[in-house]
């Protein structure tokens, strides 16, 4: 079965199997052909098929006469950053982000650096099925425009400008990251040597081989957990390979699930700055309750919206958001219009050291505690949608039930969700209770019933 997704989080799929040269150049002469002639940014992440989609983006760009600035392996927050910066019309990120090396995808973005919106993607997929591109005259191709200016140092005195670097660097913290042999481990050295840190970095050869699983989850981080207590270390990251998810280890050597990073961020954050009954915290339908809880607690506005990106940007840009995330380890602070991992572990450092006191208390002291399962369950797309309908005949008592993005059944002590996922053949199932025996439990009955309806169709 072929692997393609296209649509609202841009195009998703599988090398050779889905995702092929034509398709991929069909795409970016619709980007280019949108964008009008303009500067576009590109950059890659460190996959191995990420040089050959370069190649095909860069040259269909041309053919609609659209000049190219190649940031080359750069991670996300950066490359949001550098669209800005140097001005341009609008950018191709390329990289697939927590998928397996097998896949790929590009991700559209706007002048201000954020994904695009619904309304964009909808001109720029018209485009893309119509076939009908801009192609220009052989005088008018677009060209290479040399960067010429360090764009991740300038990042990072950017992101630098509102934090406490002086307490940081006193307490020359100890820090192991592990970077999925992605682009983050060049800027963390510079962020690094800013902030007076020890870090020991490890994935951190940008050498196209996935390490592990790009998603920043518990079983990610196995290479770090054995480094924290022998090293005493402060804290421990583990980043997707485009930096754009992140999870922590606490310096007691526990692996925390994505989940804490986005209460952890929001959780300092309104502690740090003056907030009213008027700010707005946006989130998606399958983050942990602990955003509720913290929100609820600080008397700030909860909205919720699709498990997507574009979706997220939308809802923050719309209500002005003070911050934004998901519960898979994304963090949008209102610095940068994408979600921004070096920031989340700037954010804890300075946290620490303001507070005096380890991760670990943070998370002991400040969080509720939730038991939450994820599972993803492999099927075609047209059958997702048709099964997880069906979903309201055993969970009907409910006490709430939200429809739009997947279904979700809410309980007073938990909740189930049920979704298709955007970017590959399967439906997601997040499953989040006060006991862990409940959560584990529930997760087992949803996919039990998930597999009947799966072998009766």
């Amino acid at each position: 079965m072929k692997q393609l997704r296209i649509g609202k989080s841009g195009l998703h799929g599988e090398i050779g199997n889905g995702l092929t040269p034509k398709i991929i150049i069909d795409y970016a002469c619709a980007f280019g052909s949108l964008m009008e002639q303009k500067t576009i940014v590109v950059a890659i992440d460190n996959r191995i098929s990420s040089e050959m989609i370069l190649n095909s983006v860069v040259g269909a760009l041309y053919s609609t006469g659209c000049d190219v600035i190649n940031l080359g392996v750069c991670s996300a927050p950066v490359f949001s950053y550098a669209i800005k910066k140097l001005k341009a019309f609008g950018g191709l990120l390329i990289g697939a982000t927590h998928h397996p090396y097998n896949w790929n995808a590009i991700q559209p973005f706007s002048e201000d650096g954020q994904v695009f919106n619904a309304m964009r993607q909808q001109e720029l997929l018209d485009i893309y099925h119509s076939k009908r591109y801009d192609f220009v005259d052989w005088d008018k191709l677009g060209t290479n425009i040399e960067l010429t200016t360090n764009i991740n140092e300038n990042y990072v005195n950017f992101i630098l400008k509102n934090i406490d670097v002086e307490k940081i660097i006193v307490k020359q913290f100890t820090v192991v990251a592990d970077f999925c042999n992605g682009a983050g481990a060049k800027v963390a050295k510079i962020i690094a040597e800013k902030l007076n840190l020890n870090l020991v970095s490890i994935n951190d050869s940008v050498n196209g081989i996935l390490p592990h699983n790009p998603e920043p989850r518990p079983r990610s981080a196995m290479q770090i957990k054995p480094l924290i207590l022998p090293l005493n270390a402060d804290i421990g990251f583990v980043f997707s390979s485009d930096m754009s998810r992140v999870s922590l280890v606490s310096d007691t050597a526990e692996t925390l699930s994505e989940e804490y990073s986005f209460a952890l961020a929001l959780n300092y954050l309104l502690k740090k700055i003056a907030t009213t009954n008027q700010d707005v915290v946006v989130t998606n339908l399958c983050t942990s309750k602990m955003i509720d809880h913290l929100c609820n607690k600080h008397n700030i506005k909860l909205f919720k919206t699709a498990a997507c990106p574009a979706d997220i940007a939308d809802m923050s840009e719309s209500h002005k958001a003070i911050i934004a995330g998901e519960g898979c380890g994304s963090v949008q602070f209102t610095h940068l219009k994408n979600y921004d991992s070096f920031m989340v572990m700037i954010m804890m450092l300075e946290a620490i050291a303001l507070d005096n006191a380890p991760i670990s208390q943070h998370v002991s002291k400040n969080l509720p505690k939730f038991h939450i399962v994820k599972r993803k369950f492999n099927i075609s797309l047209a059958n997702g949608y048709a099964i997880i309908k069906k979903f309201r005949d055993h969970f009907s008592n409910a006490q709430k039930i939200t429809e739009g993005d997947g279904i979700r059944f809410d309980w007073e002590d938990g909740w189930i969700y049920l979704r298709n996922s955007l970017s590959e053949g399967a439906i997601r199932v997040i499953v989040e209770w006060k006991s862990k025996e409940i959560a584990k439990e529930k997760a087992l009955i949803v996919y039990g019933i998930l597999k009947e309806y799966y072998h009766a169709n």
